[in-house]
């Protein structure tokens, strides 16, 4: 029997938000200072990036430059546990199963962040086309700056969703990855994945912080004329296991795996064509 994270997360967060929110954060750097320190003593990371997480914000640089694969990557001030978070998750526990995309693949990051996911599919995919959307106008520039090594990855500061226009993002200061579409925010622009005109998707990254079924509905016409793969976060809602699967299903026949990252244990889906997988793999 599996106990949903999100739905004990949600009733705890109505009483106590400000306590939860912050045993979350000090649970998670925790977390990943342990499994930095473990990297490093095999030689997989360098010390500096130890020496950095080590440091409390107020000690820190405004902005970090590190090393990722072999280029520079700029890290927003107070946000290097984030990174390190999403640079464990991406690239050492392979959230997203990358072993589902070819060389040569056209891949949409929806929710791409500082630029961990993209930059990582762009080094191991060389010939592979990654468009990478990020809403939030601090975290677009920081992935701008990121990503400028990498012909193959183009970026776009917007929101994808369910229409297209304008919208209102809530930005948490200090948390791009936190920012959010909802009312009293800053405004943005929104695209369906139908209007951006892409030559195909071959695969389809999804993590927006519950705003994943919108992304699904603005993109029926793709997903049905391209089947792409689609792994994205299941857990942003109480009922996104049940509702996200059954959603894609509407849209076109897939065959969805619902698994678990190493890292924080949330859940996210893994969906693909259901009666021609073979043929792609």
């Amino acid at each position: 029997m599996i106990i949903s994270l999100p739905n004990r997360v949600a009733t705890r967060e109505k009483k106590y938000p400000w306590v939860l929110t912050s045993a979350m954060r000090l649970k998670q750097a925790a977390r990943v200072r342990i499994r930095y320190i473990s990297l490093f003593s095999r030689g997989l990371i360098p010390f500096s990036r130890i020496w950095y997480g080590l440091l409390p914000n107020f000690l820190r640089p405004r902005n970090i430059t590190t090393e990722f694969f072999g280029k520079p990557f700029v890290v927003p001030y107070g946000e290097l546990n984030i990174f390190l978070a999403i640079e464990a998750a991406v690239v050492f526990s392979n959230t997203y199963r990358i072993e589902n995309i070819k060389d040569g693949d056209v891949i949409v990051d929806a929710g791409a962040n500082m630029g961990v996911f993209a930059i990582f599919c762009a080094v191991k995919f060389p010939h592979s086309m990654i468009y990478a959307y990020e809403p939030t106008p601090s975290t677009f520039e920081v992935l701008k700056e990121n990503a400028k090594f990498y012909p193959n990855i183009s970026c776009t500061m917007a929101a994808l969703g369910d229409r297209d226009g304008e919208a209102s993002l809530v930005v948490v200061p200090g948390n791009g990855a936190m920012s959010s579409v909802g009312e009293g925010g800053i405004p943005i622009k929104i695209w369906k994945i139908d209007s951006l005109f892409l030559p195909r998707v071959d695969f389809l990254k999804i993590h927006a912080e519950g705003y994943e079924a919108e992304i699904l509905q603005g993109a029926r016409k793709t997903v049905q004329d391209h089947l792409p793969v689609i792994s994205m976060a299941a857990y942003h809602r109480p009922k996104d296991k049940e509702e996200l699967p059954a959603l894609l299903n509407s849209i076109a026949p897939y065959d969805c795996e619902l698994y678990y990252d190493k890292e924080e244990g949330f859940p996210h889906l893994l969906s693909r064509r259901a009666a021609l997988v073979a043929q792609r793999y």
